[in-house]
């Protein structure tokens, strides 16, 4: 039984990896449709020389996961601490090299974390476990990067109480390492914890002034760097009242006038940690611009009609506001409604490349019509947002929602997928009949799409040996380690027809928040003597969407065993076995010995 089929049968199924290649193992249970370890393949031929195309220069600079997990503790119910902490963060990181997730107390033990954060950011105002204590220490000691906001949680130094304060109090805070931390400021107001530090091993960021108690420290652990802090660096608030504690007005001002230095501190602490803080402006969303020709744009207008209100396609999550592109008012882009507009004769005022792609375009239906703008929430929310929209689709006219940098993309399991500009991204509108072979077997619908992006890299002549594959189910690798895009497929049901909406990301040359293709094919020209040339987005984007439509063809005429030979040629897991526990108790066991090519 084939890897894919068994997969979809398992249904809440425990899957085991078992590998013992390059001296290497992993037996973590995971649940089948979240398969999230694996050992290093066998090489032999090409495989050998494809993986020492991923240099240690390479991996060192876009291994490193794009992660940063707040724990709040369990008593932080509504996500309030959550928020206030990740409000705070999100002020100072580079918010296109990581995402920022809870992790919740349940998961400290249970889930594989460690590998995949660059920072623990601990939150917490109730007392660690000693499992969670433990899980902490293993995370610090192996690399990792830990802050304390006031949390119990500490290492190398204990917390002293102060004789004279029993409740956070407003403190004048001075800075050690002024020309490290804030230039020519060396103090400022903050709330302080009635706690201060002591410890050997530590080096002092920041003290009281008065009593010069520290209650900001760095310390070593392992290969990790924790710094803890007892002042409120999280805290940004006009309110009078913080914490249920009512503050005087002198106090209260004081804590305002400084607020824009406890920010400049929290962002240079962070960048101790090696965190990325480089000031970056949150963009504006942009109108949608509607290319296509006019026959298809007469069509999609024909088919929305009825719907339409002054223009507007109300969704419940997202409408889409169809304008004119000559002598109409243009409406303001919002999470909530979006402007399309009509292009005709400004085609070149849009930064997409629409020639182009038309040149490299071979499909049929696919990709005929594109919806581009150059920031969106996510490609994904103008179909899924709006139910209207997508009813009233001819099946005869392939949409496809391209944006230049998405601010929440969408990955699977509720995942955030970073999109900054650089990288192609989409949502591609598909339709398949539920009486056909790729309408019995749906869930074949991501792997299609992932395999379609690797193939348009590397069926090319010159590039089919570029490192790209496939890993398990649908994530899209250079190597064994390197994430460089992915999958999301929703879908939707109509009377006997299957609504889908293929959801694709993939860094062609933003080196954020891992490594791009160009970056790979240069690699690969230095490595090999050759002289191929960089992709651009408009050309891999027509050339994914003309392997999608093939791929389905060729599900359609010839079912799963045709495109599996197909997939396992691309993928990473050659000599892995997979051990599948069914609910009654059975198990299925195969090596798979498919050679990636």
């Amino acid at each position: 039984m084939p890897l894919l089929s068994a997969g979809w049968l398992s249904g809440y199924a425990i899957t085991r990896i078992l590998t013992s290649s390059l001296g290497s193992s992993c037996t973590r249970p995971v649940a089948a449709k979240k398969l999230a370890c694996f050992g290093s393949s066998s090489s032999e031929g090409k495989s050998s020389k494809l993986t020492g195309h991923v240099t240690q220069t390479m991996v060192a600079a876009s291994s490193k996961p794009p992660n940063v997990l707040i724990y709040t503790g369990t008593n932080d119910t509504d996500d309030k601490r959550f928020s206030a902490v990740k409000q705070a963060l999100t002020q100072v990181l580079n918010l296109h090299s990581y995402v920022i997730y809870r992790l919740h107390e349940q998961h400290v033990t249970t889930q594989p974390w460690i590998e995949n954060t660059a920072l623990l950011v601990l939150g917490n105002n109730d007392p660690v476990s000693s499992k969670l204590q433990q899980a902490f220490v293993k995370y610090l000691g192996s690399g990792g990067q830990i802050l304390g906001l006031r949390s119990p949680f500490t290492c190398q130094v204990v917390k002293k109480p102060w004789d004279d304060q029993y409740k956070p109090f407003s403190a004048s805070i001075r800075v050690n390492h002024p020309e490290r931390l804030l230039g020519e400021s060396q103090k400022f107001t903050a709330l302080c914890e009635p706690f201060y530090f002591e410890g050997d091993q530590t080096t002092v960021v920041a003290e009281e002034e008065s009593s010069k108690r520290p209650v900001i420290i760095q310390v070593s652990e392992g290969l990790g760097t924790a710094v803890f802090s007892l002042v409120h660096l999280d805290l940004f608030t006009d309110d009078v009242t913080i914490h249920d504690q009512e503050l005087d007005a002198q106090s209260l001002n004081l804590l305002r006038q400084s607020s824009d230095t406890r920010l400049s501190v929290l962002s240079q602490i962070l960048q101790l940690l090696g965190m990325n803080c480089l000031p970056r402006e949150v963009p504006e969303l942009t109108p949608i611009f509607l290319l296509a020709n006019k026959q298809d744009e007469e069509k999609l207008f024909h088919s929305l009609k009825p719907s339409l209100e002054e223009g507007i396609c109300t969704g419940k999550d997202l409408s889409l506001h169809f304008v004119p592109s000559r002598g109409a008012i243009i409406p303001k882009a919002t999470e909530k409604m979006l402007p399309v507009i009509s292009v005709e004769d400004n085609i070149k005022a849009v930064s997409f490349d629409w020639e182009k792609y038309q040149d490299y375009l071979q499909t049929k239906v696919l990709g005929h019509m594109v919806f581009y703008t150059d920031v969106i929430t996510s490609t994904q929310e103008v179909f899924d947002g709006n139910y209207t929209f997508v009813r009233n689709i001819p099946d005869d006219l392939g949409i496809v929602v391209v944006a230049g940098q998405q601010m929440k993309g969408q990955g699977r399991g509720g995942n955030v997928w970073l999109s900054p500009a650089g990288c192609m991204m989409f949502s591609l509108h598909v339709t398949i009949p539920f009486a056909s072979k790729l309408g019995q077997r749906p869930p074949y619908l991501q792997h299609i799409a992932s395999l379609a992006a690797v193939e348009a890299i590397r069926s090319q002549p010159g590039y089919e040996n570029i490192n790209i594959r496939l890993k398990w189910p649908n994530d899209i690798y250079f190597g064994q380690k390197i994430k460089i895009g992915g999958v999301i497929v929703t879908s939707s049901a109509t009377v006997g027809t299957l609504s889908a909406v293929i959801g694709l990301g993939i860094n062609i040359t933003n080196c954020e928040p891992t490594i791009s293709v160009n970056e790979i094919i240069a690699q690969y020209n230095k490595d090999q003597k050759t002289t191929l040339k960089p992709l651009t987005i408009e050309e891999m984007l027509a050339k994914t969407i003309n392997k999608v439509e093939a791929l389905i063809g060729d599900f359609q005429e010839n079912g799963s065993e045709s495109f599996l030979k197909k997939y396992y040629n691309r993928w990473l897991h050659s000599n892995v076995k997979v051990s599948l526990s069914l609910k009654d108790n059975q198990t299925m066991e195969q090596v798979y010995n498919h050679r990636a090519g």
